[in-house]
């Protein structure tokens, strides 16, 4: 809701679920997101993306800020990839990241430590 109100759009729900869909569709609208979002991506995979919608609109990329330890980067991350363990036997607390590639997280690694490995044998999937 707080998306809607400073751009525009929609938001309705899926059918058959309780999942909502936020869509904005004026130019105007798109526009003030590119702008706010340009320079603050990270991901390879959002940035290409951005790229697109920029070429698009015949706007310039902004090159990415850098992160830094009091980033908020991390707490969006961890607010859809990140998990809290806490084993028993070993009286050890975790605090992960998941991704599907090492980039991200390789990036995070260099700025607050930790360890990054494959959560499987083929390597599909890190923490």
């Amino acid at each position: 809701m707080k998306v809607k109100a400073l751009y525009g759009g929609s938001i309705k729900p899926f059918s058959h679920t309780t999942a909502l869909r936020y869509r904005l569709h004026h130019k105007a609208g798109i526009l003030g997101v590119v702008n706010d979002l340009n320079g603050l991506i990270q991901n390879p995979v959002r940035l290409a993306q951005l790229n697109n919608v920029c070429a698009l609109y015949d706007l310039k990329t902004v090159k990415s800020t850098a992160l830094t330890y009091n980033s908020g980067y991390l707490a969006g991350l961890f607010d859809s990839d990140g998990s809290v363990y806490y084993n028993v036997a070993s009286i050890q607390v975790f605090i992960t990241v998941s991704q599907k590639g090492r980039y991200l997280l390789d990036l995070l690694q260099s700025i607050y430590g930790g360890k990054v490995y494959p959560t499987n044998a083929s390597k599909t999937a890190y923490k």
